[in-house]
């Protein structure tokens, strides 16, 4: 789904998706899989192409897996990318609790992101980028080992200076 010319698309090619932030002074797009899966933890390669030209942290690009997509209110797990600050940040949903940490700030650059519930306790989540362990998060709100998942990219913009450029690439 997507508005002001924010539409998702396929990448010619490749088994990827590309999310643009649309062009207008409030944007939401997103590109959804069809259909879950049970799953523990997901990996893509892509990029979040960003800067800080947002108004507020409200505006954001996330690459996720979620087990509630009609009311967006369930456990979510993944990585976000903040439009004010340029900040990419490992975070999990759920249970009210909203927990992030920052990765990296300004990396606009290709890798490969990963995410793995544990086993041994579901509130745990541990991230990873291009192979390399980054931190364990801990919602004890939420629930995130093998739960039936969707894959989501989207994008959110609530106004700033500019968005041109700003996109989501991610292939898996």
């Amino acid at each position: 789904m997507g508005t002001c010319n924010g539409t998702p698309y396929l990448i010619s090619g490749t088994n990827g998706i590309c999310v643009p932030v649309g062009n207008c002074s409030s944007d939401i797009d997103a590109a959804q899989q069809s259909s879950g899966q049970n799953s523990t933890g997901f990996q893509f390669n892509g990029c979040f192409k960003g800067g800080t030209s947002a108004s507020s942290s409200a505006s954001e690009q996330a690459v996720f897996l979620c087990d509630n997509v009609t009311q967006w209110n369930g456990n979510e797990m993944g990585f976000v990318k903040t439009l004010n600050d340029n900040a990419l940040k490992g975070y999990l949903q759920g249970g009210g609790s909203y927990i992030t940490q920052v990765i990296s700030v300004g990396d606009n650059g290709y890798h490969t992101f990963k995410v793995q519930a544990q086993s041994g306790n579901v509130h745990k989540v541990d991230f990873y980028v291009d192979g390399t362990y980054k931190f364990t998060l801990t919602n004890n709100n939420g629930h995130y080992w093998n739960n039936y998942n969707y894959f989501v990219g989207t994008n959110h913009w609530y106004g700033g200076s500019s968005n041109t450029g700003h996109r989501l690439r991610c292939t898996i």
